[in-house]
């Protein structure tokens, strides 16, 4: 079912055109309708043992933001994900 998935509609350097809203990062940022950043997720207990952390892509570092048109309705979430740990800057 479509509520069940998450869907990229754009993306670039990963080949595959969604998950599973169960295991998926933008999940829990839709849910808490607030920024999220994972420094090191193999790291983070919500995600060390994730198949996307454990197997392809790899993920380390996650950012995400919710998209919303109103504050209210999440429609999605933009984020960017990579293979190497990181802590972002205010830079």
């Amino acid at each position: 079912m479509a509520e069940d998935r998450q869907w990229f509609k754009a993306k670039c350097g990963i080949d595959f055109d969604g998950t599973s809203r169960g295991i998926a990062f933008c999940d829990h940022t839709i849910k808490s309708r607030a920024s999220l950043v994972v420094p090191d997720a193999p790291q983070d207990g919500r995600f060390q043992d994730n198949p996307l952390v454990t197997g392809d892509p790899h993920i380390r570092f996650y950012a995400g933001v919710p998209l919303s048109l109103d504050g209210e309705l999440c429609l999605g979430a933009l984020c960017v994900i990579d293979t190497k740990a990181k802590v972002p800057s205010s830079e």
